[in-house]
């Protein structure tokens, strides 16, 4: 059990460097997309929109796949999806993207 808890603590320092990360981003994102600041806050907000959809279905998942499983199916997500950040270059994808980066 105490290594889930560290597995646990791991997977949501991730998480937070990546909003940090996306959030540090928006002044070149910015310049990429040619949107407004209002605009790529838009991503912000379906990131925390998906990260609270993931933890309230959590006890679900947890219950169903035990939580070292649920954890490592989050952490797979979330790298999966970050790879699709780098090659993704539609507006509208980009904004599914953050969102399940959030759920992840």
């Amino acid at each position: 059990m105490r290594l889930m808890f560290y597995y646990g603590c791991l997977f949501y320092f991730i998480v937070g460097i990546i909003h940090v990360c996306i959030g540090s981003l928006i002044p070149s994102l910015i310049q990429y997309y040619g949107r407004t600041p209002d605009q790529l806050g838009v991503l912000i907000f379906f990131q925390f929109t998906g990260f609270l959809f993931g933890v309230l279905s959590l006890p679900i998942l947890v219950r169903k796949y035990h939580y070292f499983k649920t954890i490592t199916l989050g952490v797979l997500v979330m790298s999966i999806v970050l790879g699709g950040f780098i090659y993704i270059k539609e507006w509208a994808y980009l904004a599914v993207i953050c969102f399940v980066l959030g759920y992840g």
